[in-house]
């Protein structure tokens, strides 16, 4: 009703859960709303509907890093720099609040280039994780971690 233009993520139902696993995911998505930050991907609304779960992100303009490299090829080393050190604000953000980011990749990068001006939004922060450690009960082995490996922390 709001008429914001989001990107919506479904998750399967609630009923594949336990009640108190459902409340402590409700509760850790909440949490993602709170965190604000330039560079971060913002959460609108989490919640409960029709016993599936939501997450509505606010929608992010531009291109990812992905689409970004296969069309420039290269970056130049101030643009390169510009885009890692506004990466690093936001995860510093997320790290303030207690959280990671879970699935930092290329695809989660968005860029919003102009001449003057290279503008950074990691997207999907804490959601992938969040969903991940609550269907195994909180917790996750190293090799069920979220994430391309190629972009893990040693």
């Amino acid at each position: 009703d709001s008429r914001r233009v989001v990107s919506l993520r479904l998750m399967p139902p609630a009923s594949i859960l336990p009640t108190a696993i459902s409340v402590g995911f409700l509760r850790q998505l909440r949490q993602l709303q709170e965190i604000r930050h330039a560079h971060l991907g913002r959460v609108e609304e989490v919640g409960l509907h029709n016993g599936v779960f939501f997450v509505a992100s606010k929608w992010i303009r531009g291109k990812n890093l992905v689409r970004f490299i296969k069309k420039n090829r290269a970056a130049r080393v101030g643009d390169a720099l510009g885009i890692g050190v506004q990466m690093l604000s936001a995860l510093k953000a997320m790290h303030a609040a207690g959280r990671v980011h879970g699935y930092l990749h290329p695809r989660n990068v968005y860029l919003r280039m102009t001449e003057k001006h290279s503008g950074v939004k990691l997207a999907d922060a804490g959601v992938e994780l969040t969903w991940r450690r609550h269907q195994v009960g909180g917790c996750l082995l190293p090799s069920e971690e979220p994430g391309n490996p190629s972009f893990l922390a040693p």
